[in-house]
């Protein structure tokens, strides 16, 4: 009975620093060597019914939590609590969208595009490009930045880098729009935009 125990506390102890660690902020969990500011916040666009990092209270990060504006080609695209699942049996390709209302907006300028998912499929075969749209509605999108991002891993979240986009000053939506082959499901948990 002490060694279960000893072994839960122990399971405890290393949950919590983890979760103090470099690259961890409360429930989010960030790219390494991604930091922001009050003055530059981070901005996270989360998917999810209930997102965990929306509880967070702190200046250097922005968040935003978008849900899926468009799917052609897969069976369905459903959030869950913390992700959004976008499936099709066996190997084919498929297109997710993503939209995000910009309030408050966002500072106007160069920021990196990140993005966290994971898929079924061989990576070198399973590439899947990012397309990030804004404007002032959405009826009004322009291509701010394209990227061609490769995972390392099936089934395995985590975060890519894109490259840059601008924004501009009256961007008040974005759309990130995935399209690229997959086996069975991807599955979206958030993007990051890291401010210049």
């Amino acid at each position: 009975m002490r060694m279960r125990r000893n072994y839960c506390l122990r399971l405890i102890g290393a949950s919590v620093t983890a979760c103090l660690m470099p690259g961890f902020l409360g429930a989010v969990e960030l790219p390494v060597n991604v930091k922001g500011s009050e003055a530059k916040p981070l901005v996270l666009l989360e998917l999810g019914k209930q997102p965990s990092s929306v509880s967070e209270n702190d200046k250097s990060l922005q968040i935003y939590v978008g849900d899926v504006s468009d799917h052609q080609g897969d069976e369905y695209a459903s959030p869950k609590d913390d992700e959004v699942t976008s499936a099709k049996k066996g190997f084919g390709e498929w297109t997710v969208n993503f939209k995000f209302n910009l309030d408050p907006k966002l500072k106007a300028g160069e920021y990196t595009f990140f993005a966290k998912w994971k898929q079924g499929g061989d990576p070198a075969a399973c590439k899947q490009t990012f397309a990030v749209f804004a404007g002032a509605d959405a009826s009004k999108l322009e291509e701010r930045g394209k990227f061609k991002l490769a995972y390392s891993k099936s089934w395995q979240y985590e975060w890519v880098m894109g490259g840059k986009v601008n924004f501009k000053a009256d961007d008040a939506v974005v759309e990130i729009r995935n399209s690229g082959k997959a086996h069975d499901a991807k599955v979206f948990d958030a993007f990051i935009l890291v401010p210049k």
